[in-house]
């Protein structure tokens, strides 16, 4: 508890110190709208400290707290009673309180930096006038502009670039969108950034090391958080952060050492990074926007990712370190990048197959100490690569060519050396046993598999129940049989195949919808691991299977559809198949553990009961709508008595 003295709270603003203690402003109020104080509280060893800075007149709405580099707190924040822009900050000898703007009512939705010498600059809202004004403080005293005009400037956020020059998100309230302002020089550039529906609430800007701007924002049609980046030369990209929707296409998916799950994948053309921990998963967004990622972690479990820039026509490469996200492109020799693949070597260097899409040739780029180097592999083409280092740190690669087929190719000392390894096949997956010999998915209406050794290639075919194979992903465990997924395109399911020592086992492992696609196969302690697309929900999913498990296909809740208030209702769950591989744990949202769970609302209104089911090798959630109405409707049948003529 930061402070319980009572209606504390609203509008609240935080900032963290440099050994990472938080300090906040907020307002004491009597109605969210009436302010009767300016509050702030930091926290320190000793634990939260609160202090009361202004309580004259109704002031403390609208703050927006920044921290100087001695640590000393330095706040914006409006005079109510007045509608004035004030601003105030602490030092050795205690609080100072300054007068910035007083014409209109101004002083909405604060904003507030500091620059490199310690000077504060504001931005705010003038409600009378319907503009956004911004203000700095330099040795001369205050200095006011006006940014823009039109009933805009509402849920203003401001920061400085490198140069000092303040940038500007806020909300158009005539248009409803969400627009952006820069300083450039000593005028004012403004631009709409998105205008599709009720769109620019409750801006946040942040910019990045190369002073680019990024901006989430509220989606009000959609009730999505959305997000909006700029780089120089180029054009606003505008994406939803939050919603599942479009999440999950070109999906890699890679295991760390501690058995935690990550994966990247793409979200409306944005590239995402997620991994999974016992809490589940946690998604971030990469800086960087594309196409068909591949992903794998460094020694210390760092994702570092190839994708394709589909917009530029650049392979790219995205790492991650302790300062954040970093991209660098690794090739742009005309429209190259797509059918990537990566891995790393013992050094952490990058390694990436992908495709010329001019010349449709395969390439091969790497990265060393001097750099990126990039070369043409095979000009027959390459479609559909993947890739593999060996322990000396030779490339394999497996790749498709329209005119021959399923082709393998790797370099030696003696340079690269091609092969053709079957005539049909499409989509493939590479892994590389412990000998260092060649294992190959492959398929798009069959699924087939291919290894090499002493005496040459050897073909069988996994599953040609249906027309499948497409999306496979292919893993080999510690006995170096094969595992592999793959997409279902007759029944739009995902499947499974496993070899052992008897032969090859093909499952269905999930069929709700058109499910599959996308697939990316890794193997932790527990067994099979699968990310996949859900094309029916446009969402990322994830699997889990051990052989000779059974997993949940479908689950759903069995209860009433409407309840009296107060009363206690039960609610079942049902899954299939029947016989699903036990133990099968069932988590209710209520907390309760078990096959049912009771469920009582007070109040009138619609809720949603929510369960998760869990066996070794799927985890599945079902919901359940439920009103709470103030009567039960119940009919009741007339009762006929009819004279047959026998007693």
């Amino acid at each position: 508890m930061v402070d319980n003295a009572g209606n504390v709270g609203a509008y609240a603003s935080l900032a963290l110190d440099g050994s990472g203690y938080p300090h906040v402003s907020y307002a004491l109020v009597h109605s969210y709208f009436d302010c009767d104080a300016l509050k702030y509280a930091y926290q320190d060893a000793e634990g939260w400290h609160v202090q009361t800075v202004r309580s004259v007149g109704m002031v403390g709405c609208h703050t927006s707290l920044a921290l100087d580099g001695d640590g000393w707190p330095h706040i914006s924040y409006q005079d109510q009673e007045y509608g004035g822009l004030k601003y105030a900050y602490q030092d050795g000898s205690g609080w100072h309180f300054e007068d910035v703007d007083g014409v209109g009512d101004c002083g909405h939705d604060t904003s507030l930096a500091l620059d490199t010498g310690g000077y504060p600059h504001i931005s705010h809202y003038d409600l009378d006038n319907g503009e956004l004004r911004y203000h700095y403080k330099d040795a001369g005293g205050w200095h006011r502009a006006t940014v823009d005009t039109g009933n805009v400037g509402a849920n203003s956020s401001l920061a400085l670039d490198t140069a000092g020059q303040a940038h500007i998100s806020y909300y158009d309230l005539t248009g409803d969108d969400l627009r952006y302002a820069h300083q450039e020089g000593a005028s004012w550039s403004v631009e709409t950034v998105d205008s599709q529906g009720d769109v620019g609430q409750f801006t946040s800007l942040a910019l990045s090391s190369a002073d680019e701007p990024y901006i989430v924002y509220y989606d009000e049609d959609k009730d999505d958080l959305k997000h909006a980046r700029y780089s120089p030369g180029s054009s606003w990209t505008i994406g939803t952060i939050d919603d599942g929707q479009d999440a999950g296409q070109g999906s890699s998916l890679a295991v760390d050492a501690a058995w935690r799950l990550h994966a990247s994948y793409v979200a409306s053309d944005q590239i995402m990074s997620a991994f999974h921990d016992e809490s589940g998963w946690h998604a971030e967004i990469v800086p960087a926007s594309g196409a068909d990622t591949s992903l794998a972690l460094d020694i210390g479990a760092q994702p570092r990712i190839s994708y394709w820039d589909n917009t530029n026509g650049d392979l790219m490469y995205a790492y991650r370190d302790a300062g954040g996200w970093h991209t660098e492109t690794a090739d742009s020799a005309g429209d190259v990048g797509l059918w990537n693949s990566l891995a790393l070597d013992a050094d952490g260097y990058p390694h990436i197959s992908y495709q010329n899409r001019d010349s449709s040739d395969l390439k091969y780029a790497y990265k060393d100490g001097i750099g990126w180097h990039a070369e043409t592999v095979d000009t027959a083409g390459g479609w559909f690569t993947s890739l593999a280092l060996d322990t000396a740190g030779y490339p394999h690669i497996s790749y498709y060519d329209w005119s021959s087929g399923v082709r393998y190719a790797y370099r030696d000392a003696a340079g690269w050396h091609t092969e053709v390894v079957d005539s049909q096949g499409v989509y493939t997956s590479l892994a590389l046993d412990q000998s260092g010999r060649p294992h190959i998915s492959y398929g798009l209406n069959i699924l087939n598999y291919a290894y090499k050794d002493q005496s040459g290639w050897h073909l069988e075919v996994v599953d040609d129940s249906a027309y499948l194979g497409a999306y496979n992903s292919l893993a080999l465990d510690s006995g170096d049989y094969p595992h592999i997924s793959y997409y279902d395109t007759d029944h739009e399911d995902l499947r499974y195949a496993y070899k052992d020592g008897s032969g090859w086992y093909t499952a269905t492992v999930y069929s709700p919808g058109d499910v599959g696609s996308y697939a990316s196969l890794a193997l932790d302690a527990n067994g099979s691991q699968i990310t996949f697309y859900d094309a029916t929900n446009a969402d990322l999913l994830h699997a889990y299977y051990q052989p000779g498990c059974t997993p949940l296909v479908e689950v759903s809740i069995i209860g009433p559809a409407y309840a009296l208030p107060g009363r206690l209702r039960t609610f079942a769950a049902a899954h299939t198949p029947l016989d699903a591989t036990e133990p099968i744990t069932i988590t209710w949202d209520n907390g309760t553990i078990g096959p049912t769970a009771v469920y009582s609302w007070t109040t009138l209104g619609v809720y949603t009961v929510s369960m998760t089911a869990t066996n070794p090798c799927a985890e599945l959630t079902a919901t359940h709508r439920v009103e709470v109405v103030d009567v039960l409707w119940q009919v009741y049948l007339p009762l006929v008595v009819r004279n047959t003529g026998t007693r």
